[in-house]
Parts: C-alpha cells; structure tokens; sequence
C-alpha cells in the first residue's frame, strides 16, 4: 500500500512537497502539490481526503443498518403470523437499548483508549472515551450497526420461545460486555490478537477483516446457548412421533417463504457495506473494496448451490430455506478472508462453508436442538470456517495488499503454519469467552424463571404481567392453508 506525506520545501516556503512511497521505502511519486498562495490550502487538501473517507463509511454503515430489514423478514418467516408483532417489538426495540448502552458503555470498552496515546500505554479497557469524549464519531456509528447485527443473530436462536425481559436484560449484557471485549482484544490499538495493535501476538494478530469470529461467531455461539437453556420444548422435536416432527419441520420450514426470500436478498444488499465498508475510507482502498466485493458476491453463490445440491441428493427435494440459509453462509464465511485470498477460493471457501453448514444443522436434530433460523449453524459454525479459511488460503502479497502492510510481525514474521495456529486460537478465545459468558447470563435468568415464556396459548403471548401481545387467529395462514392442511402437506411430504 501507497503512503503519502507533505512536506515544507524549503527553497520555496510558500510548496509543500507531495511524496509517497510504498512499505518497502521506495518513493513512488515526488510533486510539488499545494502553494500557500492558491486558493486551495493544505488544510483544505486534506480536509477533502477526510471528508471523502467519512462519507464513505457513513454510506456503508447505513447499507449494514439493511441487514436489519433482512433478520426482520427472516425471523417473522419463520414464525406463526400472530407471533409477528412479537418479534417485531423484541427487534426494535433490541437496537434502540443496544444503541443506548454502546454510547454509554460498550464503545469505551472496545476502543476506549485513545490512538494518540504512546505505544506503551497500558491504561484498562474502558477507562477513557467514555460517552465518545474522542469525538470518534464515524467509527461510533459504523461499530455500532456490527453489534446490532450480532445481537440479531442471537435473537433468531431464542425467538418464541423467550421472554421480553430476559431479551432486555441479555442485550444490555451482550452490548456492554459480551462483544465489546471480544472488538477490543481483535481489532483495537491494544488488543492481544489484534493485527492493528502496537504490540500484536502471536504472529502479528488474528486475520479477521470483516467479523466472521468477531460478530458472527459472538452471535452464533450466544445463540446455541440460548437454544440449549431452553431445550428441550414441549412443542417441538425433532426425533419422535411423525406429528412432532412434522411441527418441527413446520417451524423449520417457515410459514411464509416469500419474507424468507425478501429477507435474504436485504442481506445480500447489504452485505456488500459490510465486507467493503470494513476499509473504514475511500481514500487508496478501492481496490480492496472492489476485491472484496467479487469475493463476497462468489463465496455466497457457491454456498447457495452446494447447500441446495446436498439437500436434492441427501432429503430428495429442492428446498427453498437452503437456498437462502446457504446465500447466507457464504457470506458469513467470507467475511474473515475476503481481502487476503485470490478471488478463486472464495469459491472452495463457500463451498467447505456448505458442507459444514449442512453437517451442523444435521447434527442439531439429532440432538434434539431447536434452532430455528439455523443461527449457530450459519454464523456459529461458518465464522469459524471463514477464520480458519484465513489462515489456510492467505498468502504474503495477499495480506500485504489486504489492508494489513503497516504489520511486518505478519507480513515478515510469520509463516503459514502460524497464521493458521493465530486463527486456531483466535476461534478458540472466542468461542470459549461467548459461551462462558451467555451460560452464565441465560443460567441466571433461567435459575430466576424469567428466561423460558411458559405461555401455553398461541393465540396470547405474555411475556410480564404488563405486557400482552395479542392477535386474532387467522383463520387461513399466508400459505393460503388452514393449519390442519398445512400438517398435511408436511406429512406427505416426508413420505416422498
């Protein structure tokens, strides 16, 4: 990667000097750029950079702030239609407490100590830019729509079957502890496994450009604890007599594809700020955005067939819901390595993303886990592949073009075999710290009884004794069949 710095010529005081020049200290390009006496001052020049670098990630993080729209049609397919302004309600208001104590708390936490402090600083996380003393305010903005996102994630493995207060109190936690600590040791300035860090180890940081274990991984593995604190249910199974699991199976499927559908092509838009928009600017990185982009857009459509073929050849039928779970697996998957592979792996990368994807969602039935948006086996499951995918298929020119030639501990001081053991650590660490810290906070709210909603009637969600969600029963669901034709189908269905 290019840098350029401005200098004073001193022949003529009135030109600043323009040179740049690339890691390796050869200068690329020498110009005499601004003159004192132009309209256009150096203050100007690079106010103009700045200005171009905030517009761009202001953009991007509104197109990830699209992923919202995208849960929101997944998670209401997935669920009976008087349940809808249920979750609708848990949705909204989720990002509006995650916005409050990210401001208040969470952003400290993961960036709390200032850049412009020396290398050896060793002041605690969380001990300074509280309330965005810093005035950071783009990366507050950008930050926070990836924790929203991840909080999402969690939601799908808990939906329906959790109560509005166990909801609140899980997003303050997960906001303000949870995930921000996991953001500080991977991508701050003093972050243990950060490749941005002043120290960073063990071989130079974890690769993680766009959060396949940051945020999804966090999420995925927040959600299977939820789902295992609340196995098993008395609705719900997956093994057993046929009209059990053909409810299962209906939870599974969905009662409304079409929201399926519309949801994954929300996320697919907006997918795109938020691999690319991970440059943070504009200014000497489109060439990474672009790379990024190809690579997400190929690891997404080899996931989407590979799932769909597996599912022909194993369950006999084309379905639908893998055709979008597997849309989003590859996009999860490739969120790690996206800048540092030559764009042809994003092809094996979606694919060994399939497999796994498959094998987990298998592997929850037979143990009887209700999952019914698939989280853990998507975002789980497939932000470990995509970290793990960094270490095996990233090569130095790679790493160097992708946004990380400041770090030569990982471009010099690393060999493959340790870039691939960085990221084995990096998927243990979080793995361990998201599944520790959930149990304990589900393990509380289940000890107390407010965790599991014991509510036995479909058409009354009560969630607190003050608040009552209710909807009239439709008497035709959006299938266009009453629920007695629906169990039909399903029933037919798995006799072919």
């Amino acid at each position: 990667m290019t840098s350029c710095v401005f200098s004073l010529n001193l022949t003529n005081p009135g030109t600043f000097d323009k040179i740049c020049f690339d890691n390796s200290s050869f200068i690329t390009e020498f110009s005499q750029q601004v003159n004192s006496t132009d309209s256009i001052s150096l203050f100007t020049y690079f106010s103009n950079y700045f200005d171009i670098d905030a517009v761009w990630t202001l953009i991007t993080a509104a197109l990830v702030f699209c992923l919202q729209t995208g849960f929101t049609f997944i998670q209401s397919s997935f669920i009976k239609p008087n349940q809808i302004q249920h979750i609708l309600y848990k949705n909204l208001i989720g990002i509006c407490i995650c916005a409050i104590v990210f401001y208040i708390v969470g952003y400290s936490m993961a960036y709390g100590t200032s850049s412009f402090h020396y290398k050896d600083d060793q002041r605690f996380m969380g001990s300074e830019n509280i309330l965005i003393q810093d005035k950071t305010f783009k990366s507050w903005f950008f930050e926070f729509m990836y924790l929203a996102v991840a909080t999402a994630i969690t939601t799908g493995g808990i939906s329906q079957r959790s109560t509005t207060v166990s909801y609140f109190v899980f997003i303050i936690c997960f906001s303000a502890w949870i995930y921000p600590v996991i953001v500080y040791w991977c991508w701050s300035k003093h972050g243990w496994l950060s490749p941005f860090s002043y120290h960073p180890r063990p071989y130079g940081g974890l690769m993680d450009f766009a959060g396949s274990g940051v945020v999804h991984m966090v999420g995925g593995f927040s959600s299977l604890i939820g789902s295992l604190y609340l196995y098993p249910t008395s609705k719900c199974h997956c093994i057993g007599p046929k009209e059990d699991y053909a409810k299962y199976r209906n939870l599974q499927r969905g009662y409304n594809h079409l929201y399926h559908a519309f949801g994954i092509i929300f996320l697919w838009f907006g997918w795109y700020g938020f691999t690319c928009g991970r440059t943070l600017g504009a200014t000497n990185v489109m060439q990474i955005a672009s790379k990024v982009a190809v690579t997400t857009t190929l690891s997404a459509a080899t996931s989407a067939l590979s799932v769909v073929t597996f599912g022909r050849i194993v369950e006999g039928y084309w379905s639908l819901q893998h055709m979008c779970d597997g849309i989003l697996c590859g996009l999860v998957v490739i969120c790690s390595p996206c800048n540092v592979i030559d764009c042809g792996y994003a092809i094996l990368i979606g694919f060994l993303g399939a497999i796994f994807y498959y094998s987990t969602i298998w592997t929850l039935k037979f143990f009887q886990v209700v999952d019914p948006m698939n989280s853990f086996a998507i975002h789980g499951i497939g932000g470990g592949v995509g970290l793990f995918a960094s270490g095996i298929f990233a090569i130095d020119k790679n790493v160097y073009f992708g946004y990380y030639s400041h770090n030569l501990s990982l471009l010099y001081g690393a060999s493959k075999g340790h870039r691939l053991a960085t990221q084995i650590v990096g998927i243990l660490v979080i793995s361990i710290w998201t599944m520790a810290n959930s149990a304990l906070v589900f393990g509380l709210m289940n000890c107390c009884g407010v965790f599991r909603d014991k509510t036995e009637d479909d058409d009354e969600i009560v969630n607190e004794k003050n608040v009552v969600f209710t909807a009239d029963k439709p008497a035709v669901q959006m299938t266009g069949m009453d629920e007695s034709e629906e169990k039909q189908q399903f029933l037919e269905n798995d006799k072919k």
